[in-house]
């Protein structure tokens, strides 16, 4: 299937404006996931950039935090395992292919599958300092 790009949906060019390219979504926390038949879905992770740069203790600076919420339209398969509370992403992708969009969780920590819908809408919020 062809790789996809959060920037092509709906509301992913403002969020990748924003935020200064495309998020990798690595090391964000999965807050929310709600999948309804018949009703969209959402999905919310907590995400950031990190930098090269590190701070006294040694440790990267992390910046641009955000809260990213991708609406799920038209669910027509799941197949997740390990669902927990807060977990890790490792990375998140996507693919457009004949049976709509599927995301792609790989997860450090938890929740982990496929999820394929019919259409993906992105909102985010800037974390307030």
């Amino acid at each position: 299937m062809p790789k996809a790009t959060i920037d092509q949906f709906e509301g992913g060019a403002a969020l990748c404006e924003w935020f200064g390219g495309i998020p990798s979504f690595h090391d964000a926390t999965l807050t929310e996931l709600e999948l309804r038949q018949n009703a969209p879905g959402r999905m919310v992770l907590e995400t950031f950039r990190m930098t090269s740069e590190t701070d006294v203790a040694g440790y990267f600076i992390l910046e641009k935090h955000v809260s990213v919420t991708l609406t799920l339209f038209g669910l027509q398969s799941v197949e997740l395992a390990e669902i927990m509370e807060a977990a890790i992403v490792f990375s998140l992708d996507f693919e457009k292919g004949d049976e709509g969009i599927t995301l792609l969780l790989e997860a450090s920590y938890g929740a982990h599958g496929t999820i394929i819908v019919q259409d993906v809408t992105v909102a985010f919020e800037p974390a307030i300092a």
